[in-house]
């Protein structure tokens, strides 16, 4: 008596129909601020004082020259804003 073996993977019945149609998920809790209005008042000024103190260096050469065109200070690659 021969023995029969089947090739590919076992067959199972499937799960997914099961499943109710896809929803968007929706947010159930209220939204938790991280910071107050003052502090992202003051997280706002500090980063203004970074680019206008600091500045952002620009590798690209039109970059540059349409920020200066803009009013930004350029110093070789080196952009500042002002506030």
């Amino acid at each position: 008596m021969t023995e029969r073996r089947r090739r590919g993977p076992k067959r199972t019945r499937s799960v997914v129909a099961d499943q109710p149609p896809y929803a968007q998920p929706r947010r159930r809790l209220p939204v938790t601020p991280l910071v107050t209005d003052d502090e992202l008042d003051a997280i706002h000024r500090a980063s203004l004082r970074v680019l206008a103190e600091t500045g952002i260096d620009f590798l690209h050469p039109e970059a540059r020259r349409l920020l200066a065109a803009a009013g930004a200070r350029v110093d070789g690659d080196r952009v500042r804003f002002d506030p």
